[in-house]
């Protein structure tokens, strides 16, 4: 094996472990004096990690008359046992340095902090105080060390591996994935105190130290490494216990072998978090802490009893051939104990199956809640400090700005957009709890916002889903029907538009007096649609008569007509939509043959556009005389002062001219 990267022995074992380099010094030459007095003793091959002299069946040892490495691990176990202690070893790490956090913190104050962060007006200083006493009361311990560690790893400059690093960090981020490898162990008490401590920060408006606070929760939180959805693949029978399934054996099926792995692989994963010691101190539920303990204690039964099973079900065959060749035996005590055997794990899998199921899925929902959140929190931030950097180039770069991004239509060219570490973070929040639906929001209307339709789509309509899955009222919903309409109708896809459109107009309250002109411009993009889209002319012949009867006839016309400037604007707006109403009800009664109704229709058109066309000329006079008037006062105030006369000259130029334009 080749020397990592060209060290030395010596900074090899400096690296690796926590020996000194005096300390290896001294073992290098202790090494070498053994050798000297026996030429017999194994080599060593100095380029591997010390932390491998551990494995008495390393094939990395080798001896030169080319015996077993036995004695390498007697030579390593001697002379390292007290410098490596085995960190799987309870004595060993009991008897460490270093404590652990739930024997420095206390699960009082840290729940104070969360109900302090949970008051009406809380005290961000002071959580904040706390909650910085309470991380250095544990951190400190590391303080020395640490900085002996960090010495010791980045002795050489290396710019190949940071380099290397930097391509992994880009790949992470293109990707949206997550690296497992960084996250710690599963410890809530510093997950929720790193928590509070980045509310606190974020209350105080620190958001660079907030989202560190918050990257340091996510390393002692440990994600499930499958989604929810595929869950279904490992669910085993409920009646477990009292049904015979079959356990599998080396000789069955791959299908079965595959099953079990799969079972076993989620046991392995719920002991490391779900059933930690560690993590059971620190747990604030009582009833996952007792679940918890029952499941390592059915676990150690059920890998107890499976190499005692395996030999059953070898000892039916072994007793058969025993009696085939007249050594005597009795297969059928062989298979009892065999089917107790199996019994009896069919029993355990049905106990740590219902920890599964039960303790287990409200563990894993309850993290997925809490991490989501933090996720869309982190989010939020990085959105906050990217629109400030985007505001600074703006200031920064007006004219680049100011020409607009193109002519594509329903995009508001002032709005700022393209966040990608807002993306980033809202699909890192989705991907850990996909049932979020503020996430599934967020991601509908950032997608939209930077035209990546598509996705925004998909987004969207996963949101109304989960939202009527969970009985929110259909009023409620109208608003995301409206936007996922829109969004078709930009896509040019006008047939699930019309359906979004179609639901909306169902779904929302038309008593509600606020939203029914909404709802009646609504209805008119509706009918446009079926009109020129679709070729649904009576949905579009119903549609275009309901919105004459409720937004254009004489009387709404006439309100307008005598209201100020604006009210002329909207009455234009509104003989125009009715003139082209009228025309496209005379085309359909054409194409249903009907010419007395087409002939009405186009009367009923024509008139609509005489009346807009007096009214725009009349608009466009009271505009012409507004300009006059600012020409003639501009020319007055060039020889006098008088503050009245200013103040009239502004108030067309700003408030009534803008008005009318």
């Amino acid at each position: 094996m080749k020397q990592a990267r060209g060290l030395s022995p010596l900074k090899l074992m400096h690296r690796h472990t926590s020996i000194s380099p005096q300390g290896g010094r001294l073992l290098f030459c202790l090494a070498l004096l053994l050798l000297i007095i026996d030429p017999d003793w194994p080599t060593l091959d100095c380029s591997l990690p010390l932390y491998r002299f551990r494995s008495g069946s390393d094939p990395h040892f080798s001896s030169p008359n080319g015996a077993e490495s036995a004695c390498t691990y007697k030579f390593a176990g001697d002379l390292f046992a007290q410098t490596l202690p085995d960190r799987n070893d309870p004595d060993a790490v009991e008897a460490g340095v270093y404590a652990k956090p739930q024997q420095i913190l206390q699960a009082e104050p840290i729940a104070a902090l969360e109900a302090d962060l949970a008051a009406p007006d809380p005290d961000y200083v002071d959580i904040y105080q706390r909650s910085a006493a309470l991380l250095n009361s544990y951190y400190s311990q590391f303080i020395a060390d640490k900085r002996i560690l960090d010495q010791r790893r980045f002795e050489v400059y290396d710019p190949t591996r940071l380099d290397a690093n930097t391509v992994r960090l880009l790949a992470l981020a293109r990707d949206q994935q997550y690296a497992q490898r960084h996250f710690r162990a599963e410890w809530p008490y510093l997950r929720r105190l790193h928590t509070s401590l980045g509310r606190a920060l974020e209350g105080m408006d620190e958001s660079q130290h907030a989202l560190a606070q918050y990257a340091e929760a996510f390393r002692y939180a440990a994600l499930p490494p499958v989604p929810m959805e595929q869950e279904a693949l490992i669910v085993l029978p409920e009646n477990i216990a009292t049904t015979p399934v079959e356990i599998p054996i080396p000789t069955e099926s791959n299908e079965d072998k595959q099953l079990l792995r799969l079972i076993e692989s989620r046991y392995m994963y719920m002991l490391r978090t779900f059933a930690d010691p560690d993590r059971i101190e620190q747990a604030a539920d009582a009833n996952q802490r007792q679940a918890a303990q029952e499941f390592r204690q059915t676990l150690e039964q059920y890998n107890e009893l499976t190499p005692r099973l395996e030999e059953a079900e070898r000892r039916v065959y072994v007793v058969a051939a025993e009696i085939a060749r007249g050594q005597g035996g009795s297969v059928a005590d062989a298979e009892a104990e065999r089917d107790n055997l199996r019994a009896q794990k069919r029993n355990l899998l049905a106990i740590l199956e219902r920890i599964r199921t039960e303790a287990f899925a409200d563990y894993v929902q309850q993290k997925r809640t809490q991490l989501g959140d933090l996720a869309f929190r982190m989010s939020t931030l990085i959105h906050r400090l990217e629109s400030e950097q985007k505001m600074a180039e703006r200031r920064e770069h007006r004219e680049s700005f100011a020409r607009g991004i193109g002519n594509q239509l329903g995009i508001n060219r002032t709005v700022l957009r393209d966040f990608p570490g807002y993306q980033i973070y809202l699909e890192f929040a989705h991907k850990i709890d996909p049932r979020n639906l503020n996430v599934l929001d967020q991601l509908a209307v950032e997608y939209r916002t930077s035209g990546r339709l598509e996705r925004a789509i998909a987004f969207q309509e996963k949101f109304i889903e989960l939202s009527r899955a969970a009985g929110s009222d259909p009023a409620d919903l109208a608003v995301h029907y409206l936007r996922l309409g829109a969004m078709y109708s930009d896509r040019k896809d006008y047939l699930p538009a019309a359906e979004a459109y179609q639901q909306y107009l169902r779904d929302v309250d038309a008593s509600n007096p606020t939203i029914r002109e909404q709802r009646n411009q609504i209805a008119l993009t509706l009918a446009d649609i079926h009109f020129e889209r679709t070729g649904r002319l009576n949905q579009a012949q119903e549609l275009y008569t309901e919105y004459l009867n409720n937004n254009a006839d004489d009387a709404n016309l006439n309100a307008l007509e005598q209201d100020t400037d604006t009210g002329q604007r909207e009455r234009i707006q509104a003989l125009a939509d009715r003139f082209r109403i009228f025309k496209n009800l005379a085309a359909i009664a054409s194409r249903q043959r009907r010419t007395d109704i087409e002939s009405e229709r186009l009367q009923q058109a024509r008139e609509s556009f005489d009346t807009m066309e007096a009214a725009y000329t009349q608009f466009r006079t009271r505009e012409t005389e507004l300009q006059n008037e600012i020409r003639e006062r501009k020319q007055n105030l060039l020889n006098t002062e008088d503050q009245d006369a200013q103040d009239a000259y502004y108030r067309l130029v700003r408030r009534e001219l803008p008005a009318l334009q």
